[in-house]
């Protein structure tokens, strides 16, 4: 496992350290541990009470939950799966709205792939799905979820979260450590 923070001081230190930490995240093949820096982190014991798990529906989805099952497991802590789909907004005269139609569609579909995805793993973990920008939606579940560590799906050289190029907005924006596996 590779452990680093994602954060600096300074413009340029940050700049350095997010491009290494990308890099990393990129195309390490071992999973990857990430922290919020220690100056934004509350002093606190670290404990892991509840572990939430991104779930993106690629086929490493299913090494992601089971990795996340497994620490969960560990630690006798609770699990949530988490999916967020793409925004559903229309942007028309005055204001962007949403089609319910086609949120209900896409929810819909992802809550059916997750409910294969867990009956297949044997998982009863609480789902949570929303629609929309992926990292405040993400960072919303966490804090509903009481999340102590957020685990991330990663495919070297292919990024965190698929393709959706999502992930390391993710990380970076994340307030509670992230396991990249």
């Amino acid at each position: 496992m590779i452990v680093l923070s994602t954060r600096g001081h300074g413009v340029v230190y940050r700049f350095l350290l997010g491009s290494v930490a990308a890099k990393v995240l990129q195309e390490s093949t071992c999973p990857v541990w990430t922290n919020p820096s220690l100056d934004e982190a509350p002093a606190r014991k670290f404990i892991v009470h509840s572990v939430v798990c991104a779930v993106d529906l690629s086929p490493h989805s299913r090494n992601t939950v089971l990795r996340a099952a497994q620490i969960a497991e560990e630690f006798g802590a609770r699990l949530t799966l988490v999916h967020i789909t793409g925004g559903v907004e229309v942007y028309g005269p005055g204001a962007p709205y949403v089609v319910p139609e086609w949120k209900a569609e896409i929810v819909g579909y992802a809550r059916r792939e997750i409910a294969k995805l867990q009956q297949d793993l044997c998982n009863k973990a609480e789902v949570i799905i929303d629609s929309g920008n992926v990292c405040k939606l993400l960072n919303r579940a966490v804090d509903k979820a009481k999340g102590d560590v957020l685990v991330l799906g990663h495919m070297p050289c292919g990024g965190h979260l698929g393709e959706n190029g999502s992930g390391y907005g993710i990380i970076r924006e994340s307030h509670i450590p992230v396991l990249s596996v």
